[in-house]
């Protein structure tokens, strides 16, 4: 079954001709607001953090530049308070992003799709298949080999750990911001990955653990079918 785009959508099955900007997982305050460490704690510090990786970002997307962002630009702990101080933040700070913004939602954003749409996302999906190409995006890896032969899995999730729980690790590329220091196009992610410079494990009896993660799974699972 072939994937649906959105209506007046930018994307086409041809996404190796778009060749669009690929990043993931900014997560714009998460530190702070997990009170991880005192330097967080310094809201001066925490803007410059978030201002350091919107320079990364806007030092290679330009402003008609297409950019599929593979989900966590922030903080779920903040969404499951409602606490909507944070999400205009949060909004703030998108609407510096250069490019034509589409937010593959990862874990952290679980909010109804609206609230993406007004931080300044153009569309917004679970996940994007390309048959043609062989490709499917997603946040969380996903067990291409037993479902999606053949596809290759660029995602976020799990920031250059490479490490993949229970499921085979050789079509997968992790398109975390900080492994290619910011957002990286298409094309050259793919070159990584077909000379093999990109190195993975792989653990068993370990899973990724997460409701998200389960729907979105079911999802691909039922667009095959």
């Amino acid at each position: 079954m072939s994937f649906t785009f959105l209506n007046k959508s930018k994307l086409t099955d041809d996404i190796i001709k778009i060749n669009p900007f690929i990043t993931s997982d900014y997560h714009f305050y998460k530190k702070f607001l997990k009170d991880e460490s005192e330097y967080y704690k310094d809201e001066n510090m925490l803007e410059s953090f978030n201002t350091s990786v919107i320079n990364k970002h806007n030092k290679r997307v330009k402003e008609n530049d297409i950019v599929l962002f593979l989900g966590d630009i922030g903080s779920k702990t903040i969404e499951e308070d409602n606490n909507y101080e944070y999400v205009n933040k949060i909004k703030n700070l998108v609407k510096k992003m250069n490019g034509y913004l589409i937010l593959i939602k990862g874990n952290h954003e679980q909010l109804d799709n609206s609230v993406y749409y007004k931080m300044g996302f153009k569309e917004v999906y679970d996940f994007l298949k390309f048959d043609k190409d062989k490709l499917l995006f997603t946040h969380f890896p996903f067990d291409v080999d037993t479902y999606l032969k053949g596809y290759l899995n660029i995602h976020g999730h799990i920031h250059g750990e490479a490490n993949y729980y229970n499921m085979k690790g050789d079509m997968h590329i992790d398109a975390y911001y900080e492994l290619y220091d910011g957002p990286i196009r298409l094309l050259d992610l793919i070159e990584i990955y077909e000379k093999g410079d990109y190195k993975y494990t792989e653990t068993e009896n370990k899973e990724f653990q997460n409701d998200f993660y389960d729907k979105v799974s079911n999802e691909i699972i039922n667009s095959i079918k």
